[in-house]
């Protein structure tokens, strides 16, 4: 599998790994509840608390001077940016994943008899944002994996035809936690023309990822799962090159160069912030800027290896004791979720692990979905299997 892994370290990542034990005293969540549930929703480090109060602090006391500071958007875009590895130019801020995707699909102005592949477990960004276009006589292409899980970029390569303007699909599915090949599968788009829409809510935080890397026409994640912080934020990242061809789909005072009238040539930003609209969440924004320095300090390279030694381990033991693990094997080909499959009905087994204190989540038929953090430890994978 090709890599997309940054070219420079993070600011943590040439430093010795982190004393895993200290940073799991900043989630305050975790003095109560075992957690595994990432891939829904993060438990809130202490970073989040304190932007909260800072935020606070400037409306009621100083009358909210900063509140709606652009200068704290543009830090937060900064903070993003060195994160995901990506010019700040390249990032825009709107409210989720969903509407990130639903920008592009409006903005590529595709046409009757114009198709879109999708793999058939795409979460719901994906499906419904291009779907909608149906009624414009707009195809959605379902690509199968080959196993049930494996979706080879050999599969999407198939369903591509001389009409296919975009690829639509996750970095790393939210039901079986298996890994798209995003490099090869980008190189794959480029090499005829089609637009590359990736999601990346599942990965970014995760993995030691390159948005500028990868390859991606479009990257759309969200705020609150790997990125550790609020939801009500997402990112979009359009590819310089790519940004020529998605026209935005609504228009807001924060898209456009300021000073304009009314009447005048519209002058949008020649950079990705033409595709923000009004206000922004400057509370989701202030907490953003803070869980993406606490990444970063941390150093996504010592992130991705202990989510990996966390979730092989999880493997290993989930195997012994004889249950049937749906996920990938190879890293290269998954990154922290790790879908088990149970006997019984599986919101009962949520149910009897969230009575021991224990938060997973079900995924897929007959299955349940856990996904690890750097925050656990060993013997929460233990006691969560042992529960099992």
């Amino acid at each position: 599998m090709a890599k997309a892994r940054r070219p420079a370290p993070g600011a943590g990542d040439n430093a010795p790994p982190p004393d895993w034990a200290a940073l799991r005293r900043e989630f305050p969540a975790l003095e109560r509840w075992t957690y595994f549930e990432l891939a829904n929703k993060a438990p809130l480090p202490r970073c989040v608390d304190a932007a909260i109060a800072d935020y606070l602090r400037d409306t009621r006391e100083e009358a909210g001077i900063n509140a709606h500071s652009q200068a704290k958007v543009a830090e937060a875009r900064e903070a993003v940016a060195r994160l995901v590895d990506a010019p700040a130019s390249c990032i825009a801020f709107l409210k989720n994943t969903s509407e990130g995707i639903n920008t592009v699909a409006r903005g590529l102005r595709l046409q009757p008899g114009d198709n879109v592949l999708i793999p058939e477990d795409e979460y719901w960004s994906s499906v419904f944002g291009f779907r909608l276009l149906e009624a414009d006589g707009v195809e959605v292409r379902w690509v199968r994996p080959v196993d049930g899980v494996h979706f080879p970029v050999e599969a999407f390569i198939a369903r591509m035809d001389a009409k296919t303007r975009a690829v639509a699909a996750s970095w790393v599915s939210y039901v079986s936690g298996a890994r798209i090949d995003v490099p090869a599968l980008t190189r794959a788009c480029r090499e005829r023309g089609i637009v590359s829409v990736i999601d990346a809510i599942q990965a970014v935080g995760v993995l030691d990822l390159s948005f500028a890397g990868s390859g991606a026409d479009v990257i759309a994640g969200g705020s609150h799962k790997g990125l550790l912080s609020m939801p009500g934020v997402g990112i979009l990242y359009l590819r310089p090159e790519v940004q020529a061809r998605i026209r935005p789909s609504h228009g807001g005072q924060h898209g456009f160069v300021a000073g304009q009238g009314k009447e005048a040539p519209l002058r949008p930003w020649e950079d990705a912030r033409r595709y923000e609209g009004g206000n922004f969440n400057y509370l989701g924004l202030w907490a953003l800027a803070r869980t993406a320095g606490f990444l970063r300090g941390i150093g996504l390279r010592h992130v991705e290896a202990r989510v990996r030694a966390l979730a092989e381990r999880l493997v290993e033991r989930a195997e012994a004791r004889g249950l049937r693990v749906i996920t990938p094997r190879a890293w290269e080909e998954r990154a922290g979720i790790t879908t088990i499959a149970v006997a019984g009905d599986p919101d009962q087994v949520v149910k009897r692990l969230r009575e021991k204190r224990i938060l997973a989540n079900v995924r897929g038929a007959g299955a349940i979905r856990v996904s690890p953090h750097f925050f656990n430890t060993e013997e929460e994978v233990d006691r969560l299997v042992a529960a099992l």
